[in-house]
Order: structure tokens, then sequence, then C-alpha cells
């Protein structure tokens, strides 16, 4: 899980993508369609685990067991933390 979300962080961090723009195409000035580019290949192989069903079915049930309900004492709306 730690290494999903890791992934995740760094396709989130602009200079993270062009250092890889920068390595990846073996410049050190890449246009804007060329980071935009490996941002979404990037982004496309951090999410990549989530396509498995196991994975997913992991962190719902991850979710689940978290999840905490608070009686606020009207049975008709109670509040999900």
């Amino acid at each position: 899980m730690s290494v999903i979300c890791g992934a995740i962080s760094k396709v989130l961090d602009m200079d993270y993508i062009i250092s890889k723009a920068q390595e990846q195409l073996s410049t050190s000035d890449p246009s804007d369609e060329q980071i935009e580019q490996i941002r979404k290949d990037l982004t496309k192989d951090a999410l990549k685990p989530l396509y498995n069903a196991k994975y997913r079915q992991s962190i719902i049930l991850l979710k689940t067991e978290k999840d905490i309900f608070i009686d606020t004492g009207r049975i008709d709306n109670p509040i999900i933390v």
C-alpha cells in the first residue's frame, strides 16, 4: 500500500515530473506537451496496481474497518467520519 501511495504522491509533484521528463527525453528544457505526456505516463504506471481487483478490495476493506459512526441522537441522520 505504501508503494502505491508513494508513486501517487510523486506524480503530484511537478518538480518530479519535470525531472523525469528531462531524464527520459535527454533535454534540460522539455516542452509543456512533453511534460504533460510524461505526467500521464507516470500516472498510468502509478495506478497500475489498482487495476488488480485484489488491491482495490483491500482498500475498500481497510476503509470499511476504519469508518466510525457517530450517533448524534437522530437515528435517521448518522454522521460518518
